[in-house]
């Protein structure tokens, strides 16, 4: 559009917006004093300035700092020097030049008996205006000309005694830089380029250059001093991929380093390097590294391909990448190989010493075929060793139901090969095999389940070297013949028998670690609670190690912190193991019920709803003493009547209430109902800890000692059950936190 004049006679706004654009930004435009622009002799830069400010502007500042760790207090005061502070454009920072922290104290005139530090920072004012001299203007520095484009960088920090001795003193040089917007524009931004800082009379200086295409640093240059007083120059350099493989920066691989070199005085001590390559699509990422031997050219020159002088020792190599750039396949200074197996986002299994086309693993995670197993049989199932899922396979006699064959790296054939897998079923026939396979025929090596019901780890090996036929592949297969009969797999290895395979489990929700597997069968587990915080270990032989539990306190106090109520923390260790159920297989396996309408839910809960008055599900083979149990207990509906028995002795909630009851005595407490219980019977005495808090520490007269029951009193009360930790012989540690968390 046009304007053929503003409201001052004799000032004329621009005419043609679309001829001359660059007249009118968004928030700027220029007028000037003629009806032609060409014709003018004066322009006017307007700017709008939206919640500009003017007049006297007040500023509210944090002058007082109090931490209340519930216990005692801890101040820091905050004192702002005024008469050197401006304000920004909009009126609503204020900005100082020179800031005091001092700690200890609440009133400005109070005594500084543990000191105080002294910040200063550009605030807009010249050189000369503000609290101190700016650095002057050299080879690192240019703020005095450039003071209005460094607002809030800070120059220097004083920290001062409590006589007000300086005691360090820091230094900071800063450079203002120009660099080209686009054709006729610049924008402009800034780099530290020098830091001197002096602690008790000894100074140490550091100076950093950058590069003028990135503002990235390139050199780091720092100057020390030995007991001598001798000086020594030590410099640390970059090179940046772009300056060999992205020399145009199209690929915006600007910040990635390809090259440190380290010298002091001058002489070269150390070269790291790094070359990168396109894996495919556009994806770059780092292929060789290698560290100069101190002989020799230490100008690397092989970016692209080749390798390098003698006088260079590669120190690794990434073999093959997968379609989104992981790795998948390296090997080492020493040449030893491994590989990486992915699943979703997460390194699902890892094999030292094997190249990754002889090796692999299966966890069924992804509820399906996973790392070129092939499934013609079964389907995924909760019942599983570790994770969501295992595979289930219904028995036919004429089928193999999981397979995985790949040709091994031992061309000499002088190797052996190993076959593992979690087995759980009810039939002997059951079994694993790794096939040595040629053409006309195969050899077995088979590895039978024993039929217990039971998990089972089942381990074979193939030797190559046993058989005088040609290879034509390797062959891993399970299989279930038994008609009738479901078999349960889960956690399948394939690896060189020199190998050293492991694999870790994730929560597929949150991704965080739930297992990790050995290549002996080993298995640890973690277990989480509701704030995804570990509480309980598990394994290697899946027993349980240790237990935790956390308390706040103002989960229990309204939201406030109270001293007499801490945070606190409960840690118990398992001398002689123990059991956990997390009932994700959804079985009840291991539990008995007299009663009621026990079920395991599809979230992997055990649920009850009340069908009289004492229904109970008691752990089988939990008969002992000196023990304890950790779990989950959630109140879904109905009477709230329920809880957990040792023996003769039932920690219950009733009405509103927690209670502490063996034979006729009862003990009460009102705190608020938590779903994490923690039961400790040692002895005669007995813990109990709910949402991390302590709510009973009793001692009766005799021993406590017997089965282990969760049960409900009331029809119709409906409540879950999770994450079983039972942990033997315990072992308690109790600390106490104070407000800020610090240990008291």
């Amino acid at each position: 559009g046009s304007v053929s004049h503003l409201a001052d006679e004799g000032v004329f706004q621009f005419n043609d917006l679309i001829q001359n654009p660059q007249l009118v930004g968004g928030n700027t435009f220029v007028t000037f004093n003629d009806y032609y622009f060409e014709d003018s002799d004066i322009l006017t830069l307007h700017r709008i300035v939206n919640d500009a400010a003017s007049g006297n502007l007040k500023d509210y500042p944090a002058v007082l700092l109090d931490i209340d760790d519930g216990y005692e207090h801890q101040y820091t005061f905050y004192k702002y020097e005024t008469s050197t502070a401006t304000i920004d454009p909009s009126g609503s920072v204020a900005q100082y030049d020179k800031v005091e922290v001092i700690p200890g104290i609440t009133d400005v005139n109070d005594p500084r008996d543990f000191g105080y530090t002294v910040h200063n920072f550009y605030n807009g004012l010249p050189h000369g205006e503000g609290s101190f001299n700016y650095p002057s203007d050299g080879t690192y520095n240019n703020t005095r000309a450039n003071y209005s484009l460094v607002k809030g960088l800070p120059y220097r920090t004083l920290v001062y005694n409590s006589q007000d001795g300086i005691k360090a003193d820091t230094k900071r040089h800063w450079r203002v830089l120009k660099s080209a917007l686009g054709t006729n524009d610049e924008g402009f931004y800034f780099r530290q380029r020098r830091v001197e800082d002096k602690l008790n009379s000894v100074t140490t200086v550091t100076e950093t250059e950058y590069s003028g295409d990135t503002g990235l640093a390139t050199l780091n240059r720092k100057y020390v001093y030995d007991s001598n007083g001798d000086e020594d120059i030590i410099e640390t350099s970059f090179k940046y991929c772009w300056e060999e493989y992205d020399t145009d920066r199209s690929e915006n691989l600007l910040t990635p380093v390809i090259q440190t070199t380290r010298q002091t005085n001058s002489t070269i001590t150390d070269i790291s390097v790094a070359t990168w390559q396109d894996w495919g699509s556009g994806k770059w990422a780092p292929h060789k590294r290698y560290q100069w031997k101190g002989t020799g050219s230490s100008n690397f020159t092989n970016w692209q391909s080749g390798e390098p002088s003698s006088d260079w020792l590669k120190t690794s190599e990434i073999t093959r990448r997968d379609g989104q750039a992981r790795v998948v396949e390296s090997f080492d200074i020493e040449g030893i190989y491994s590989a990486t197996k992915h699943l979703n986002r997460y390194p699902m299994a890892r094999f030292g010493n094997s190249m990754e086309s002889e090796c692999s693993y299966t966890g069924f995670e992804s509820g399906g075929a996973e790392d070129g197993w092939s499934l013609p049989n079964g389907y995924a199932n909760r019942v599983a060793h570790s994770g969501q899922y295992g595979w289930a396979i219904e028995g036919d006699p004429n089928n193999y139901h999981i397979a995985r064959s790949f040709q091994p790296a031992d061309l000499d054939l002088n190797g052996k090969y190993i076959f593992s897998a979690w087995v759980k079923s009810s039939d002997p026939q059951i079994h694993i095999d790794l096939k040595y396979v040629y053409n006309g025929g195969q050899h077995s090596n088979p590895a039978y389940y024993s039929g217990s019901g039971e998990w089972e780890f089942l381990t074979v090996v193939c030797d190559l070297s046993a058989y005088a036929e040609p290879l034509t592949n390797l062959t891993a297969v399970v299989r279930n013949q038994v008609s009738g009969v479901t078999a349960y797999f889960d956690d399948m290895f394939v690896y060189p028998a020199d190998a050293v395979p492991s694999a870790t489990v994730y929560n597929q929700t949150y991704g965080f670690p739930i297992a990790a597997l050995g290549s002996n069968g080993e298995t640890m587990r973690s277990v989480y609670d509701d704030f995804q915080r570990n509480i309980a270990s598990a394994g290697p032989d899946e027993n349980v190690s240790g237990v935790s539990a956390f308390y706040y306190s103002r989960a229990g106090n309204n939201n406030d912190f109270n001293p007499s109520d801490p945070n606190s923390s409960l840690s118990v260790s398992a001398r002689t193991g123990g059991v956990y159920d997390d009932f994700n297989d959804g079985l009840t396996e291991g539990w008995s019920f007299n009663s009621g309408g026990w079920s395991v839910t599809g979230d992997g809960e055990l649920k009850n709803i009340g069908e009289g008055q004492n229904d109970e599900a008691t752990l089988d083979n939990s008969d002992r003493s000196d023990y304890g149990v950790r779990l989950k207990v959630e109140h879904l509906s109905g009477g709230e009547d329920f809880g957990i028995r040792i023996g003769d002795v039932r920690v219950r909630r009733h009405n509103g209430e927690w209670k502490l009851e063996r034979g006729a005595a009862t003990i009460s407490d009102g705190s608020a109902l938590a779903k994490d219980w923690t039961v400790i019977a040692s002895g005669r005495t007995l813990l109990f800890f709910a949402g991390g808090k302590q709510i009973f520490s009793h001692s009766f007269t005799t021993a406590i000692s017997g089965e282990l029951k969760l049960y409900t009193g009331e029809t119709g009360t409906t409540v879950t059950f999770d994450d079983i930790l039972v942990f033997c012989e315990p072992v308690i540690s109790l600390a106490y936190q104070d407000g800020n968390g610090k240990e008291r």
